[in-house]
């Protein structure tokens, strides 16, 4: 008996119908959607001795997909041998379902449920939505990482910059209110913003405590952070340190945006500037105000297989 065909298509969105987006919340960033994409990709190869199963991704109604991907829709099918190929048969159809992508979330169980019921208790053949549910690296298969490596090649019109010399990374998460014009978040830290900047500083970058150890082949650190004005602070504070101090520092100059929401073409390229610089580095330290580590930099060091610390 011939085993039945299912297509599950991943859409990346800004507009899920169920979860209407506001300034506050229900908008993932690039972290978020790289793990829901995962989680769906390992579910569904988890399926493939008992249906004929194919996995679509498609972002072609995200801005990410319009402006920085060589392609928005690639292909997985789980044949023998399974194929990975470019693909555009679902862009016009998004297009007419635009408002009706579900969103899924990352509720315990829920996302498990519903690939169940849909698949198994439904026969659905076919299901697009969007997800962010959690999947941890040990869960991950060679072919789910191999996947979302091909899909997220820069289109060549994205140039990015990365120093001449082995380098690290060392990035700052300081929360969303910068990225979408919100008051700043004074419970970060319980501290004002100049007290909190100056901290950081001293404590990570100044030339005392620059963090590159003699046994570190990447004598380089690079400076990447979601808040201009800190990356601004950092700046002017570097400004008067000696030109050996200057040289082993470069700081970003990335006007950055939040991908969940963000339009603008000009910050969604440099936020995957951001990304794709950060696949090739050495190291990526990162600090987060909202303590563990940021899915923008980790789920990147996941798929590139970049040593990552947390400075929490």
């Amino acid at each position: 008996m011939e085993k039945q065909q299912i297509t599950i298509l991943f859409v990346w969105t800004q507009n899920c119908f169920n979860l209407p987006q506001t300034k506050m919340d229900n908008f993932w960033g690039i972290g978020d959607i790289i793990r829901g994409a995962l989680k769906t990709f390992v579910t569904i190869q988890s399926l493939q001795h008992q249906y004929k199963v194919r996995f679509v991704i498609n972002a072609s109604l995200h801005p990410v997909g319009k402006y920085c991907l060589l392609h928005p829709e690639y292909t997985a099918d789980f044949s023998h041998p399974l194929t990975f190929s470019q693909t555009n048969h679902y862009s016009d159809f998004l297009l007419t379902k635009k408002d009706e992508i579900p969103f899924i979330p990352n509720t315990p169980g829920v996302f498990d449920a519903y690939i169940n019921e849909c698949i198994h208790q439904k026969k659905q053949t076919f299901l697009f939505f969007q997800t962010n549910d959690i999947i941890s690296e040990t869960q991950l298969t060679p072919e789910a990482k191999h996947f979302m490596r091909i899909f997220l090649q820069p289109h060549p019109s994205i140039q990015y910059d990365c120093p001449s010399v082995p380098f690290e990374i060392i990035h700052f998460r300081l929360g969303d209110y910068s990225m979408i014009n919100l008051q700043y978040e004074s419970f970060i830290k319980n501290i004002p913003k100049d007290i909190l900047f100056d901290n950081l500083y001293q404590t990570f970058i100044s030339p005392t405590n620059i963090i590159a150890d003699n046994n570190n082949p990447c004598r380089h650190l690079l400076l990447l952070s979601d808040n201009q004005e800190f990356k601004q602070f950092c700046r002017e504070k570097h400004s008067g340190n000696s030109e050996n101090e200057k040289n082993i520092l470069t700081i970003s100059s990335s006007n950055v945006g939040h991908v969940g929401m963000e339009t603008d073409r000009d910050k969604i390229v440099q936020t995957m500037h951001d990304f794709y610089i950060i696949a090739s580095a050495c190291r990526v330290n990162t600090f987060s105000v909202y303590g563990g580590v940021s899915g923008f930099v980790q789920w990147v060091c996941i798929l590139f297989d970049i040593p990552l610390r947390s400075l929490n």
